[in-house]
């Protein structure tokens, strides 16, 4: 067993995804590609972990060692928790009302 792990088996899912992902478009299925697409940008952020992972972290150090004060954490999560959540919420729910009703099920652009 490898001392580190290592993504060997992440290029594989890739290309096996992307493969699907080609086929699904070519024979024009809808919900699939959607999926897929989410399975191979999964599968690329793994491979990109699994790359940095042995120059960015020793496995001497702990989680808790390695991670930021309290107080730096705490300033973090409520700058998130206050500030960007709500502004992203609002952001959403505006454009969603100023586009309601412009889209109908029975337009296309074909």
């Amino acid at each position: 067993m490898l001392a580190r792990p290592s993504p060997f088996g992440h290029p594989l899912v890739a290309s096996a995804a992307a493969r699907v992902l080609s086929h699904c478009v070519r024979v024009r299925r809808d919900r699939q590609p959607c999926l897929i697409a989410s399975t191979l940008f999964l599968t690329a952020f793994a491979i990109l972990i699994g790359m940095l992972l042995p120059w960015r972290a020793s496995y001497q150090v702990t989680v808790a060692q390695a991670a930021a004060p309290g107080a730096s954490s705490s300033f973090i999560f409520q700058g998130i928790g206050m500030v960007a959540l709500p502004v992203s919420l609002i952001d959403i729910t505006t454009i969603r009302w100023i586009f309601r009703g412009k889209v109908s099920a029975d337009r296309s652009y074909d």
